[in-house]
């Protein structure tokens, strides 16, 4: 690539980078200045505790879902559901009354349409019914 295509691309960046950038975080930008050291560090500080969020809410989230589906399984099981064992290749709608799993796949429709091919959503949690027991299933 020619330096001067090199150097138009790079100018069209920053100019997408700097329509972009938060003017709280980056005030200078905006004002057409070099940043102060106190501004430089307050922006730097911020943008490190994004990343750190970004790297960490997964995390969060994950150990937050463990301890929910946890608890959702010990109260299930004190009620005398049983999990069903995984890779089985068991589907959503052929669970066995009394069982429970979690993460499965379920087939996703609208009422009064065909569920759309391939289309699939995660059940969090899919539970057999109990006769007499109300059911938790796709109609």
């Amino acid at each position: 690539m020619a330096r001067a295509s090199v150097d138009s691309a790079l100018e069209q960046i920053g100019t997408i980078i700097e329509r972009l950038a938060d003017p709280d975080i980056f005030p200078w930008l905006g004002a057409r200045r070099e940043p102060t050291e106190a501004e430089t560090n307050r922006a730097a500080t911020i943008v490190a505790d994004r990343l750190c969020g970004v790297q960490s809410d997964p995390i969060v989230r994950n150990a937050q879902e463990r301890r929910q589906l946890a608890l959702l399984k010990t109260w299930l099981e004190a009620r005398g559901y049983a999990m069903q064992p995984a890779g089985r290749g068991v589907n959503f709608k052929a669970l066995v009354p009394g069982t429970l799993a979690f993460h499965m796949n379920a087939p996703v429709s609208q009422e009064g349409t065909e569920s759309p091919s391939g289309k699939e959503a995660k059940a969090a949690c899919s539970l057999g019914a109990w006769p007499g027991r109300t059911r938790i299933r796709p109609t």
